[in-house]
C-alpha cells in the first residue's frame, strides 16, 4: 500500500532544489517545500500531481517580491489556504491560488513571536496550531492570522514541541524532544 518509489522520482525531478516539508492536500495533489542553496530568491512551494508532475509554483507576491526565504513545512487549512512554516520564525498563508494571504507574526502588529517553529497543523474549524519549541507552546491563530490562544505551554507540562498532527478526532498530538 505505501510506495517510497513515487517520494524518489519526485525528489529527482526537482533538482536543484532540497525538498523540505511535504503534505497531501485534499484535492490528493502533493505540496512540497523547495529550497535552494544556490540562490536565496529561488525558494518556493510547489503543488504536484500523486504522478509528480507540477501543476503550480508559489514563489512570488504581486510585488514580484520573494514570499518565502526558507520554506520548511507546508499544510492545507479547511479553506485550501496553504500555511507555509519559513525559516522557523514565520507562518506564510497564501489562498489556493497562491495569492498572499497573511503572516504570522506580522511584524510590528503582534505581540507573539515564534523563535523555533518545528510542526504546524491545521484543525477542522480551519484554525492553525503552530509549535514554537523554544518558548515551549503552542499558537493558536484563527484563519485570518489573528491570534486566538496558546493552546499548550510549559504551565501545561509541554517542553520542546516538535511536530504536530490532529487526528480525526480532533485531538492535537505532538513530539517533544529533550
Amino acid at each position: 500500500m505505501y510506495s517510497s518509489d513515487k517520494v524518489s522520482i519526485i525528489a529527482d525531478n526537482l533538482s536543484p532544489y532540497e525538498t523540505q516539508g511535504l503534505c497531501v492536500t485534499s484535492e490528493q495533489d502533493i505540496l512540497v517545500c523547495l529550497y535552494n542553496p544556490s540562490r536565496m530568491n529561488d525558494n518556493k512551494v510547489v503543488r504536484m500531481s500523486l504522478n509528480g508532475q507540477i501543476k503550480q509554483t508559489i514563489q512570488y507576491n504581486k510585488q514580484n517580491k520573494p514570499l518565502f526565504s526558507y520554506p520548511q513545512l507546508v499544510t492545507e487549512n479547511i479553506n485550501g489556504d496553504i500555511c507555509v512554516v519559513d525559516d522557523y520564525v514565520t507562518v506564510v498563508v497564501v489562498n489556493n491560488d497562491g495569492q498572499f494571504r497573511f503572516k504570522y507574526p506580522e511584524s510590528g502588529k503582534s505581540t507573539h513571536t515564534i523563535c523555533s517553529c518545528y510542526g504546524i497543523a491545521c484543525d477542522k474549524l480551519g484554525y492553525i496550531l503552530i509549535s514554537d519549541r523554544l518558548y515551549s507552546q503552542i499558537h493558536q491563530i484563527d484563519s485570518d492570522g489573528k491570534f486566538v490562544q496558546f493552546v499548550l505551554t510549559r504551565q501545561h507540562g509541554i517542553e520542546n514541541p516538535f511536530g504536530l498532527s490532529i487526528d480525526n478526532k480532533g485531538q492535537l498530538w505532538t513530539i517533544e524532544i529533550e
